[in-house]
């Protein structure tokens, strides 16, 4: 699994693997996840999932800033705007 051969990377920014798999099912119940310092203090991300046409993730399309610039109001308008490019990349996988 992909996780376990990553494992040492996590470990790196004292990750444990669990976490991981957390961020990843809240990825798919929300189309979306979001981090405060997960790997860098003080910076957040956003992140939307990229599917193929079958359905697969295979990327994602993310924004990194500095954690304080990240207000409610921003996440509502960053989240819309990635999910919006990444309709468009979709859809070009649709269209392949």
């Amino acid at each position: 699994m992909i996780l376990s051969a990553n494992s040492t990377r996590y470990a790196t920014y004292g990750i444990q693997p669990d976490a991981i798999r957390t961020l990843m099912k809240d990825t798919l119940r929300n189309g979306y996840t979001i981090t405060h310092g997960l790997t860098i203090a003080g910076v957040a991300a956003i992140a939307v999932p990229i599917r193929s046409a079958g359905g697969e993730v295979t990327g994602a399309l993310s924004i990194n800033m500095i954690s304080t610039r990240l207000t409610s109001d921003r996440t509502v308008s960053l989240i819309d705007k990635l999910r919006r490019e990444v309709a468009h990349i979709e859809a070009q996988f649709m269209q392949a």
